[in-house]
């Protein structure tokens, strides 16, 4: 992002992009509890604006716990801190604050149906498998390839099972599907929104500004 902020505190429409984030979950009804992983670094930055911006009438139902290396070590100690009665989780990125109502309500569902799934929308693009050199070995068939977004649901059970199981066998995965998927539990996919982007550089600010600006008209 070649900014001093961290990305997740940057200033999305007069909004933290996190506030943006953690609004789109805290407003639903079905949504009990939320627990925000943070860097430790800047745990008190992050508790100030989201209280600062959060109703108070749903502030009771944020609670904040210290991330660690690797992002299955942050996701495993926000599963940790929440309240034993949940039994069902969604994991999301920090830095999807566009992700929508029926993408959010679609993974519950589909959780509940099916156990454990992930949010994600079809490649449209052509994809070329290339070597070191950089020379292309192939195109890939595309039919069957889907781009992973989050939120990523499981039962509870199933998630404690995957990283119970990873740490057993000492596997890193890239995403919590990843986690379910080596421990042999099957993660079926719900269709996410192009919209649902991930913020990683300036233009992806400056289009989530767009989009945002365009969805409240």
């Amino acid at each position: 992002m070649n900014s001093s902020v961290p990305k997740q505190h940057l200033s999305l429409r007069g909004k933290p992009v996190l506030v943006h984030t953690v609004l789109a979950f805290l407003t639903m009804q079905d949504i009990s509890s939320m627990v925000i992983v943070i860097h430790p670094e800047h745990g008190n930055t992050t508790k100030t604006l989201i209280l600062q911006h959060l109703p108070e009438t749903l502030q009771h139902k944020v609670q904040f716990t210290a991330g660690g290396t690797l992002r299955q070590d942050s996701v495993r100690a926000g599963l940790a801190a929440l309240p034993s009665e949940i039994e069902l989780v969604l994991v999301h990125d920090a830095a999807r604050p566009l992700v929508n109502r029926e993408t959010i309500v679609r993974a519950m569902q589909g959780a509940m149906l099916e156990g454990a799934v992930i949010a994600a929308i079809p490649v449209k693009d052509t994809i070329k498998q290339v070597n070191a050199e950089h020379l292309v070995q192939a195109t890939v068939d595309r039919s069957h390839l889907w781009q992973a977004q989050t939120p990523q649901a499981a039962r509870r059970p199933l998630l404690e099972q995957a990283f119970a199981h990873a740490e057993a066998t000492g596997f890193q995965g890239t995403d919590e599907a990843s986690l379910l998927e080596h421990c042999q539990i099957p993660v079926h996919v719900v269709e996410g929104h192009e919209h649902n982007l991930k913020i990683t550089t300036p233009g992806d600010m400056a289009l989530s500004e767009f989009l945002l600006e365009n969805r409240s008209l």
